[in-house]
Parts: C-alpha cells; sequence; structure tokens
C-alpha cells in the first residue's frame, strides 16, 4: 500500500509531559476511555486518533513507540505541575502509548480534548504525539483539531502560531466518520468519529 508523505511537524514536549512511565497495552491499539479498577467510560465525545508511521519514503516502520498525552474534557492535564489534580476523571487514561504493527499502524481511543490555559499561556484543544524509531530517532508534534470554531481558538494559541507557516496546516486534522475506515477490520464504536494522522519521519 502506498502512502502519500505528510511530513512530521516538529514541536517540543511542552511543560506538561507525563513525569511518569506512560502505560502501554503490548500492542499497536490502546483504549484511554478505560481505566482497570475504575467502572464506567471517560467523560467526553469519543475518538479514534490513528494512522501510519512511515519512513521518509513513506514505507511503514513497524515496531515505532508512539506516545500521546492531553487534557481531559475539562481542559486538566494528569500532572503535578497541574492545577486541578483533585478533580481529574479516574476512567481516563491521560496518557498512554502503543507500537505500530507491520504495516505502521497505531490507534488511540480516547476523548476530543478542551482548550486549556496553562501559566498564562492559552492552548487550543489538540493532543501531543511522540514518535520513537530505533532507525529514524525521536519526533514530537501534535494535532490539532479542524474547524471554525477551533480555528478561531487558534488565533490566540501562541504556541501553534510560533510554528512555521508551513508546518501549521500538517497538524490541523479534520474529523471523519468510523464507517469510512470499516475496511481496517478494526471494531469501531460507532459513536465516536475518527481523526486520521499519518506521520512521516524527514529522514
Amino acid at each position: 500500500m502506498k502512502h502519500e508523505i505528510p511530513y512530521i511537524s516538529l514541536t517540543g514536549d511542552g511543560p506538561l509531559y507525563p513525569p511518569t512511565p506512560f502505560p502501554w497495552s503490548g500492542s499497536w491499539q490502546i483504549d484511554m476511555t478505560t481505566v482497570s479498577g475504575h467502572d464506567g467510560l471517560a467523560k467526553g465525545d469519543p475518538m479514534y486518533l490513528f494512522g501510519h508511521i512511515l519512513d521518509h519514503k513513506g514505507k511503514p516502520i513497524k515496531g515505532a513507540m508512539v506516545e500521546v498525552w492531553q487534557a481531559d474534557i475539562n481542559g486538566h492535564y494528569k500532572h503535578p505541575r497541574a492545577q486541578n489534580q483533585d478533580e481529574l476523571d479516574p476512567s481516563f487514561l491521560y496518557f498512554a502509548s502503543v507500537k505500530t504493527r507491520e504495516d505502521g499502524l497505531y490507534l488511540f481511543k480516547t476523548i476530543v480534548p478542551k482548550w486549556y490555559n496553562f501559566l498564562g499561556i492559552f492552548r487550543a484543544p489538540h493532543i501531543h504525539i511522540k514518535v520513537k524509531s530505533n532507525d529514524h530517532g525521536v519526533v514530537t508534534t501534535e494535532m490539532q483539531f479542524a474547524g471554525k470554531e477551533n480555528d478561531d481558538l487558534r488565533k490566540k494559541d501562541r504556541v501553534f502560531q510560533n510554528n512555521w507557516d508551513e508546518l501549521q496546516p500538517r497538524m490541523v486534522i479534520p474529523m471523519e466518520d468510523t464507517q469510512k475506515y470499516a475496511d481496517l477490520g478494526i471494531d469501531l464504536d460507532q459513536n465516536a468519529v475518527c481523526y486520521k494522522h499519518d506521520l512521516a519521519f524527514l529522514y
């Protein structure tokens, strides 16, 4: 299968990168909307973030580690630096990792996060992504949500605006219906939405 090459956009880890090990399912996919030992599902609109990790020629990378970390529906992070740690959702994982399968595919079931303000810095809704590959190194980026409302929020997001103009469009991903990806052979929650984010290393 041939892939277009949407090169990874470069960003930093940010101040809320988790200081503890990322939960790993032992697989290429993980459900962040449930937590072992807690009943119920995470609060918020369910979504899938998935795609392929590719090399600079568009070939899939097997066994790349993909980490994500994000806010919940109230704009709260699970991090000792963040406020409102007593208001966290016990049924939400907040950060997790997977390893890509043979065709480079990764998948996270999570929830759509809210905007937040941390230390006077406003951030539009987004999900942080870090990709680690033995052969290609480590790169950090983030996924932003397409849509007029989020476009307006991004105008106030200095971190996003500080990225090079040519990188910004690569971070903004449109929402799609789960039925579009029935051929993936995954039992997708029909109440969720999809955001497909293929990422490729520069070399």
